[in-house]
């Protein structure tokens, strides 16, 4: 009501190339999402059937009318290999996004404050300039902050992700997309995804995709960790206060916090980017996932010390994670092959469990090194070994006995190094 019809008809002229690039690139982020399915589609096969059957369940599938393999298909293709083709990839991807929009539409998730941001990004920036605050007040802004939320955790993170996160967690999809919300911006994944796709064209697509995926691991293991840890119920905007400036100077300071061995591998997965042309600065932040993943336990830990920052704590965390080889242990896990999905969490939680004793053992340090009146450097871990030399001893011996296994490690290894692990911290 605050414009004429004339009025209103010029500016809708004037934004017509703003709207067609928005179409275009939600067209380009939905078109690379299937990519990136594709890629490893053989890999998600156990958890695109699980996405089935769990849309089927709540009556919002019928596989048959859509083509879509059955169950005996899908043994079929699981023995042969095989993941879904494209264009069920493209179907399952579709159906995803409906249900969790209207799960998400349903919930108070598109009423939180913060997620008005996202509610004007989706106009153009002609209109957020001139009518920000009649956009505010849009009588379809929860529908539009929801479709924006659901597209962002589809696209990014995959069709299957909130099925696979209800399964490990049984937390609403509300919950997990306010966890969700809390990763991507602490992490500021919106500008390291933008980096990534400004790659176009100047790289191979398969290094953007792996690049991709690798962030994709980031956001998954963050929103886990939220919701395992977080304050509930999850404030998105404080959240994001409490942890993104942590995790921001965490990651300026990767380098002067690792241990010289750690750096060295870091150095050589970044090196594996660079030899494409892409940054350094790009390439570190991809390739340092697996230690960005402990940003929030490194954060959580210096703010409930009276006497370590972010870097002390960081330094102390990946110290004990090489002394005590956490970090190996978590890297062969890594790779072991899963075959079915009962497989997969065990071992999710194998690595879990690493993490959660990596976290623990930081802290017992921190508290030896205060009551010590020690500096916060490997000297306090040595002290605090010392101190604890029988249970560090058969933990030291352990390591060993599984690094020198024929074969490599296996679940019944990972399940034994972490009792040991527990004995440590009980000393």
């Amino acid at each position: 009501g605050d414009m004429t019809e004339k009025q209103r008809n010029k500016l809708l002229t004037e934004m017509t190339e703003a709207v067609g690039e928005h179409v275009l690139r939600h067209n380009y982020l939905q078109t690379q999402a299937i990519s990136i399915e594709q890629t490893i589609a053989p890999e998600l096969l156990d958890m695109h059937a699980r996405l089935m059957r769990h849309l089927e369940r709540g009556g919002k599938l019928d596989r048959s009318i859509e083509y879509l393999p059955d169950d005996e298909a899908l043994a079929e293709r699981a023995a042969a290999g095989e993941g879904l083709t494209r264009p069920e990839l493209a179907i399952l991807l579709s159906y995803s996004k409906i249900a969790l929009y209207n799960d998400l539409l349903e919930s108070d998730l598109p009423d939180d404050p913060l997620l008005v941001e996202d509610l004007l990004r989706y106009f153009p920036e002609r209109l957020r300039a001139q009518y920000k605050d009649h956009i505010a007040q849009h009588r379809l802004r929860r529908e539009i902050i929801t479709t924006v939320t659901t597209n962002s955790m589809v696209n990014r993170v995959g069709s299957g992700f909130v099925t696979a996160i209800q399964e490990k967690t049984g937390r609403t999809p509300s919950d997990i997309a306010r966890a969700y919300t809390i990763s991507r911006e602490a992490f500021a994944l919106r500008d390291r995804w933008s980096e990534i796709e400004d790659l176009d064209g100047k790289v191979p697509a398969s290094v953007q995709i792996e690049m991709l995926l690798e962030l994709g691991r980031l956001t998954e293991r963050a929103t886990l960790w939220f919701l395992a840890h977080g304050e509930q119920p999850l404030d998105i905007s404080q959240s994001i206060k409490a942890f993104g400036p942590g995790i921001g100077a965490l990651q300026s300071a990767l380098d002067r916090v690792m241990s010289p061995q750690e750096l060295e591998g870091l150095q050589q997965r970044a090196a594996a980017y660079t030899g494409h042309g892409i940054s350094a600065a790009l390439a570190t932040e991809v390739a340092a996932v697996d230690y960005l993943a402990s940003a929030p336990d490194i954060v959580r830990i210096a703010a409930a010390s009276d006497k370590a920052d972010t870097a002390d704590v960081a330094r102390i965390y990946f110290a004990i994670g090489s002394r005590f080889g956490l970090d190996w242990l978590r890297s062969a896990a890594g790779a072991l092959p899963v075959d079915t999905h009962w497989q997969k969490i065990a071992l999710t939680t194998a690595i879990d469990d690493l993490y959660q004793h990596q976290s623990l053992l930081t802290r017992k340090v921190l508290d030896h090194a205060k009551a010590q009146s020690l500096a916060l450097d490997t000297d306090a871990i040595d002290s605090w070994a010392a101190a604890n030399d029988t249970a560090t001893a058969k933990a030291a011996q352990l390591l060993a006995d599984l690094r020198a296994t024929p074969g490599g490690v296996d679940l019944a290894m990972l399940t034994v190094a972490n009792a040991q692990i527990r004995a440590l911290l009980l000393g």
